[in-house]
């Protein structure tokens, strides 16, 4: 699975995302950017120049424009009117639009009538669209990032769009992270983390404009996702209190709640007490909440828990026309060897309807996964 890693190392501004992008590209890529982005008609040009922050070599653009200002229905429409790909108007669109939620949230204005500040000029429409044709042509399957970085200075539009995305502040007088920087970024990532497990095959730097006693430069990383392990939790309970007519209710909570699997097994404890062990197999992010149905549910004293790995097949979900109508059946494959399996909840159902033994419907469409 290729990926783009954004390392936030000192904030990060469009023109930081637009060169660090760039820097990951041929020169005849880089040819082939600029010729989609003059579909953008703008009257303004831009060069890339390699310049050192820190001894670090990295991109910056340079734009030599008109500061004429404008407002969002001006860029939307510019977009909209515009030759570029709908792929690349689509992302534009989307990357705008959580500047202008922003600014109306922060000024109490409708969507329509919210003007930009600092925003208004070319520069911002070049990063927005720029960023957007780029990340098409990579087209990383997944993108991830570092929490992003803030300086003692900040928009009020860069904390709004930053609204439940990790952050953290060094002590820098600037404004490390920008309203464009903070809605590229927002609307880029799937995921804000430590850097995970991955082959890198580039490395691309993009410039900014401080002078600090870090380099003021935003590094991207292109390469493959390393498919960690399946990690589970498996959550289990002795009960040896209990009827097992309550089991079927907790089994439904359970599941309802994201339990992967849950099942019983009789055990024996001190004493020779005959009792049930209950497990429960669960994704992490769901431990509190299936702890407390637990509790709730079997008023047991104590769960205990352990990390689990599996490794999973990839499967897929498919319709077969048989005699009963269509039914879904589960299809992975394993070294070579596909292995087929009827949903269960379809062939209970046609058993049901049809008052037929389930077992003789299995019988009957055993033909059918040959």
């Amino acid at each position: 699975m290729k990926i783009l890693y954004f390392d936030i190392l000192s904030g990060i501004s469009g023109d930081m995302v637009l060169s660090s992008l760039l820097n990951l590209l041929s020169k005849k890529e880089i040819e082939i950017f600029k010729k989609e982005l003059s579909l953008l008609n703008l009257p303004i040009k831009f060069e890339i120049e390699k310049v050192k922050k820190r001894e670090i070599s990295a991109y910056q653009i340079k734009i030599k424009e008109d500061k004429k200002s404008f407002q969002p229905k001006d860029f939307i429409k510019i977009i909209e009117d515009s030759q570029l790909k709908e792929e690349n108007k689509k992302l534009s669109l989307k990357i705008l639009d959580s500047l202008i939620k922003a600014e109306s949230k922060i000024h109490q204005e409708k969507k329509r009538y919210v003007h930009f500040h600092e925003l208004g000029s070319y520069d911002t429409l070049l990063d927005i669209c720029g960023v957007s044709i780029l990340i098409n042509m990579l087209k990383p399957e997944r993108i991830y990032s570092s929490p992003v970085v803030l300086g003692r200075k900040k928009a009020f539009a860069t904390l709004e769009i930053l609204k439940e995305i990790p952050v953290y502040e060094i002590a820098y007088d600037y404004e490390l992270t920008t309203p464009t920087g903070a809605a590229i970024i927002k609307n880029l990532c799937d995921n804000f983390s430590l850097l995970p497990l991955m082959k890198i095959y580039k490395i691309g730097y993009g410039a900014g404009y401080f002078d600090l006693e870090i380099p003021n430069i935003l590094r991207v990383i292109y390469g493959e996702l390393i498919e960690k392990e399946n990690k589970i939790i498996l959550l289990e309970t002795n009960l040896d209190h209990l009827p097992p007519l309550i089991f079927e209710n907790l089994f439904t909570q359970l599941f309802k709640n994201g339990a992967l699997d849950v099942f019983i097994t009789p055990i024996l404890m001190k004493k020779m007490r005959p009792a049930y062990k209950l497990s429960c197999l669960i994704e992490e992010k769901d431990k509190e909440k299936i702890m407390k149905i637990i509790f709730s549910e079997t008023e047991t004293l104590g769960v205990r828990y352990y990390p689990v790995f599996r490794n999973i097949l990839k499967r897929e979900i498919k319709k077969i026309k048989t005699k009963y109508g269509m039914i879904r059946i589960k299809e992975a494959e394993v070294e070579g060897k596909v292995i087929k399996n009827w949903e269960y909840e379809d062939i209970k159902r046609i058993a049901q309807k049809r008052k037929i033994p389930l077992i003789k419907i299995y019988k009957e469409l055993s033909e059918y996964l040959k």
